[in-house]
């Protein structure tokens, strides 16, 4: 399991909601979405995929990402914790990715 620390910081005046829900991890053609079980086992059971953030509020979030053996060659495998790894936050109607 991959696992991403996101520290989110809240710069507007007002309350906001983010939907962290539709984000994905991938390296190269390999992608997955958060694992539900994991996330809610990292960050609590009251945890929440749209959490509300106050105005100037910062929060933490543990966002797990599984990938398996079976997705990949032997090699790719091998070598899997040395890739590179993209945080997509939106797809459409721009890609909105961070670089890890």
């Amino acid at each position: 399991c991959m696992i991403v620390d996101l520290h989110i910081k809240n710069i507007d005046a007002k309350e906001q909601v983010l939907n962290v829900y539709t984000f994905i991890l991938e390296t190269g053609a390999a992608k997955n979405g958060i694992n539900l079980n994991a996330f809610y086992a990292l960050n609590g059971e009251k945890a929440t995929l749209s959490p509300q953030i106050s105005a100037n509020e910062t929060i933490v979030l543990k966002l797990p990402f599984h990938f398996t053996e079976k997705n990949f060659t032997k090699s790719k495998w091998i070598e899997f914790s040395q890739r590179d790894f993209s945080l997509v936050l939106n797809l459409y109607p721009k890609k909105l990715i961070i670089n890890l």
